[in-house]
């Protein structure tokens, strides 16, 4: 496999995990209800980490394969 399908892998495995992981304090909780102040903050930080990795899928697309 090609070095930039191994590197879009990547990039997409590590952007589905952070999603996934934005769920996590929802399924914890007792009655699934998560106050603001606890959710919003998460989500927030979810959404520039997906961001980055949008941005870092997009140059792994541009640069192409390594030397």
């Amino acid at each position: 496999m090609k070095s930039i399908h191994k590197r879009l892998l990547l990039t997409t495995a590590l952007s589905l995990s952070v999603g996934a992981l934005a769920i996590v304090p929802v399924v914890n909780s007792d009655n699934g209800y998560v106050a603001g102040y606890v959710f919003l903050p998460l989500l927030l930080l979810v959404g520039i980490t997906a961001f980055v990795l949008f941005f870092a899928g997009l140059l792994t697309i541009v640069k192409g394969p390594g030397p």
